[in-house]
């Protein structure tokens, strides 16, 4: 074991630890490498001669590549901005980062054969959530904005055990963008309602796979939905910028009021 490990109290030459804990321990390897967390409830190892391995016997990372793995949560926006994924701060968000990110966002998992992006589906839910007070209206524009950062994952694999590292990550950043635009309180019970009467849009008009009990509802109960076309990155920019103007609009005439 390296005389540095010893100094930071390690008496084994390995130390596990779950990577949900917030403490952060230190690797000397030329310079100073902090450590975690990583993805909750996963285990990882720290080996004074081999670096950091992946749990269950995974792929091992060399000692010398420990800083450079680990400096990958660091990324520069469109606009410039330098942000830590893991440590996102309100003053950081930029709305037109948020909206060339979800513009360039292909959504539902590539299961539509057309381009649909995560702004005009973002920009759709917050206008059939117009039922609902301002609050609810920017968390459903808001709700994929940790796209734009992250990238998207099909619900499938958003759910599974190899996305733990993702949604950690993906909450962290929503808590950040929802400060930043000043979102409340919301009624997720009517926010969920909302988005599986456009998941049933868009199941109608882009993926085209309703059943028969499906389509007799989409009938009875939304015929008043337009028919859906995907818009272009470009237009889709435009839509979602213009729909988050209209509720900062609504937004500073109630603060007035």
């Amino acid at each position: 074991m390296s005389a540095e490990l010893k100094n930071l109290g390690f008496k084994s030459t390995k130390y596990c630890f779950k990577a949900a804990s917030t403490a952060r321990q230190v690797l000397r390897g030329g310079k100073s490498i902090f450590i975690g967390p990583l993805y909750p409830a996963q285990t990882h190892e720290i080996h004074a001669d081999r670096g950091l391995t992946a749990p269950a016997g995974g792929a091992i990372l060399p000692k010398s590549s420990v800083g450079k793995a680990l400096s990958m949560i660091k990324m520069t926006t469109p606009t410039g901005v330098n942000i830590d994924l893991e440590n996102l701060r309100p003053e950081d968000v930029n709305i037109e980062d948020i909206a060339i990110g979800l513009s360039n966002m292909r959504s539902l998992g590539g299961e539509c054969k057309y381009f649909y992006s995560s702004a005009q589906r973002s920009t759709y839910l917050s206008i059939l959530s117009g039922n609902l007070d301002l609050d609810n209206q920017k968390a459903a524009l808001f709700g994929l904005a940790h796209e734009a950062y992250l990238g998207g994952l099909s619900l499938p694999l958003l759910n599974s055990k190899y996305a733990e590292g993702y949604r950690y990550l993906k909450t962290k950043i929503q808590i950040a963008i929802f400060k930043r635009f000043g979102v409340g309180s919301i009624n997720t019970f009517m926010l969920d309602k909302n988005t599986e009467y456009l998941h049933l849009w868009e199941r109608r008009d882009l993926l085209k796979n309703l059943s028969k009990e499906e389509n007799e509802y989409v009938k009875e109960n939304l015929s008043h939905l337009a028919i859906l076309f995907p818009f272009s990155s470009a237009k889709s920019y435009q839509f979602f910028l213009s729909h988050y103007e209209m509720l900062n609009k609504g937004d500073n005439n109630e603060s007035k009021q």
